[in-house]
């Protein structure tokens, strides 16, 4: 029965990967969701199933979720199916990405995309990407670490940054869940959430080890303050490469 599966999801795939559609769909764990021919890859999308069932746990028709590192936007998009219309979803993204971001929530009116990282600190920051590519940083050596690994060279922006704390009040938001891959910066972007930490939202958080030391944290630095805030942590996924997945949530 699985190879006649497969034999039939790929002819599937070819076929809507010729529609000259401007979104196309994919059932992503459970969820039908459509996205921009960037990011579009089959119809049945099996992308890091551990995320989806973090947000599945968490979320609720109504909630706010902060996507912070939204790339692409595909867990905004999927959160967006989850909270529903009465919910809300911002989506952070500094890197080229935010165009294709953008392309992807468009038409959903209860999801923002922001053209902004996340740190301690306001202002504008430099920041070092390849193209669209993921592994973007405003440390230029944490992007240097996939430059082999890229036909594009590493070109620096000038964009906004804001503290989260800046950005939930400016935004009158009450998030239920954030999300954070920023690859390395996950404790700058902590060391600017004290008000955010102190609601209790849950957190889920990509932690990259090398790309955390080359930005000036650590992880000792990221569970110490987690757990100064009143939070117990779970590995919810661990990749060869060293990066990590955890679950933050209120301790009882």
């Amino acid at each position: 029965v699985k190879p006649a599966l497969r034999a039939i999801r790929t002819t599937v795939d070819a076929a809507v990967r010729r529609l000259p559609l401007s979104r196309k769909p994919t059932l992503l764990h459970g969820r039908l969701v459509w996205f921009a021919p960037g990011t579009w890859a089959s119809i049945h999308g099996r992308y890091e199933p551990y995320m989806a069932r973090a947000l599945r746990t968490a979320l609720k028709r109504g909630d706010t979720f902060i996507d912070v590192g939204a790339h692409h936007g595909i867990w905004s998009v999927y959160a967006a199916s989850l909270v529903g219309p009465r919910g809300k979803v911002v989506a952070l993204e500094p890197s080229e990405a935010y165009r294709t971001l953008t392309e992807n929530v468009r038409g959903h009116r209860h999801v923002a995309a922001i053209r902004c990282g996340a740190s301690d600190r306001e202002g504008h920051e430099v920041f070092f990407g390849q193209g669209d590519a993921t592994s973007g940083s405003f440390i230029r050596e944490v992007t240097a670490i996939n430059e082999q690994h890229s036909r594009a060279r590493v070109t620096g922006a000038t964009v906004a940054i804001s503290t989260l704390d800046t950005l939930v009040a400016e935004h009158a938001l009450t998030p239920s869940v954030v999300k954070l891959d920023v690859e390395g910066f996950e404790l700058r972007v902590l060391s600017g959430a004290t008000a955010v930490l102190a609601a209790k939202p849950r957190w889920v958080i990509e932690i990259h080890p090398p790309q955390l030391a080359l930005s000036g944290g650590s992880e000792g630095a990221i569970f110490d303050l987690l757990h100064a805030h009143g939070y117990q942590t779970t590995i919810i996924d661990r990749n060869p490469n060293s990066l990590y997945t955890i679950v933050a949530t209120p301790a009882r």
